[in-house]
């Protein structure tokens, strides 16, 4: 609680409570909206209007008298009346005030991303290294997948590969019946026929099961994906892919899950999922949502 020191008039504290802000708390606070970058104007040596030291947002950069004359003229009366229509006449207010600015895209923030511990890795479950990957555009991560499509295009790839190892088998016995056929030549030809066609659904496989919600996804593998494939997966990278996986952190429901995991985990795991699961306590007991990281 604050309380006045005795003949100073400073506020002396016993605590301070630091938490992260949400979007909508930044938006409370500020008072307009920085759409320019530039700071003084270098014929006028006044602040550039919705720049970085605007006035109408931060309050004038000298006091202002509101019975004064000069509040008559244009640029005294926008210096005091902000963009909320309030009257400012004091300058210490710039020490307050507060503005913001729209980004174009999200970013992510070195602080939640590389901090130790990184809140943003025991979040979602990602190393610290592999998030960096992603936030600079190194490499792609599923944000969805059709699940359903997709176990059914492996359904459908085994019985393919089934039934062409039928055909070779039934084309190679019919060819070895035949007068004068050479069967050892035709059992090596079936041999590497067979194994070729094997090679080729492991790789098909492979490359399915690869496909999960959260797996990375290096620029080769991507591109190499089937066109048939890529449209299971939506994918993303940097600021934006790293947000869409925070939306969609359900607190309550994760802790749950985690909760059930450690009562079944045993060692270096156990403690892993304890380290993850106490921030994540701390962040619902804290009201802090995810995408706000």
């Amino acid at each position: 609680m604050a309380r006045i020191a005795p003949n100073t008039g400073i506020a002396d504290f016993d605590a301070v409570r630091l938490a992260v802000a949400s979007p909508e708390d930044m938006l409370k606070w500020s008072h307009g909206e920085v759409t320019k970058p530039e700071t003084i104007n270098y014929r006028t040596q006044k602040p550039e209007r919705d720049g970085l030291f605007c006035e109408r947002i931060f309050g004038p950069v000298k006091d202002i008298n509101p019975h004064d004359n000069k509040l008559k003229g244009v640029r005294s009366r926008e210096a005091a009346i902000d963009k909320n229509g309030e009257l400012v006449t004091k300058s210490i207010v710039r020490r307050e005030r507060m503005g913001h600015i729209t980004l174009a895209a999200p970013v992510a923030h070195i602080w939640f991303m590389r901090g130790t511990p990184s809140a943003m890795s025991l979040l979602l479950g990602i190393t610290v290294r592999n998030l960096e990957r992603i936030a600079y555009f190194a490499t792609y991560v599923i944000l969805d997948v059709q699940a359903e499509k997709r176990d059914q295009m492996l359904a459908d790839l085994e019985a393919e590969t089934e039934a062409g190892r039928i055909a070779i088998k039934m084309r190679y016995e019919r060819e070895a019946e035949a007068d004068g056929a050479d069967v050892k030549k035709l059992a090596e030809e079936q041999s590497r026929e067979v194994e070729e066609l094997d090679s080729s659904h492991l790789v098909k496989k492979n490359q399915l099961e690869s496909l999960v919600k959260g797996a990375l996804l290096n620029e080769t593998d991507y591109r190499n994906l089937p066109e048939e494939y890529e449209e299971l997966v939506t994918v993303g990278m940097g600021g934006t892919a790293l947000k869409a996986l925070l939306d969609e952190i359900d607190l309550p429901v994760l802790i749950a899950e985690l909760s059930a995991e450690v009562a079944e985990a045993k060692g270096q795991r156990e403690k892993k999922l304890l380290k993850r699961l106490k921030v994540l306590e701390g962040m619902q007991a804290a009201g802090i949502k995810p995408s706000s990281l």
